[in-house]
């Protein structure tokens, strides 16, 4: 039986930004301002465009733990070495995060257990009635 995880409805749409970009950009490099139009444009799908105006912690921070779940792979080029680093070179703390964002882009990809959480929730987008459908924005 799963454990029941109750979100609240920011973190689950932050950790629902975060799979769909990795599945939407798939390996391709992306920036921080990329990532961050992406989710305003998620925010006005989602009916709360407010939701697009947040912090970076808030923002990024759903990226990151969906990382330590194992659901992205998260890795940056480095321009000097050209060679790529992995997310948990640069520590998971907040200031890890900010110089994983820095600089130059990173790229995000989908993991097995990311793309079924993925599907999950966009099946509770689906299922939602119309009334809800409306209320949440998809």
């Amino acid at each position: 039986m799963k454990e029941a995880t109750v979100l609240s409805i920011e973190n689950w749409f932050y950790r629902l930004c975060a799979l769909r970009i990795a599945r939407n950009i798939h390996g391709r490099e992306t920036t921080r301002g990329t990532y961050r139009n992406l989710v305003r444009q998620y925010a006005q799908e989602f009916g709360d465009p407010a939701l697009g105006e947040k912090s970076d912690e808030a923002v990024f921070g759903s990226t990151a733990l969906l990382w330590k779940e194992s659901c992205l792979e998260l890795k940056k080029l480095s321009l000097r070495t050209l060679e790529n680093h992995d997310f948990s070179e640069f520590g998971d703390d907040w200031n890890g995060i900010w110089k994983f964002l820095s600089e130059n882009g990173f790229y995000m990809k989908l993991k097995p257990k990311g793309l079924e959480m993925l599907n999950e929730m966009e099946a509770e987008i689906a299922a939602s009635s119309p009334v809800e459908h409306k209320k949440i924005g998809f």
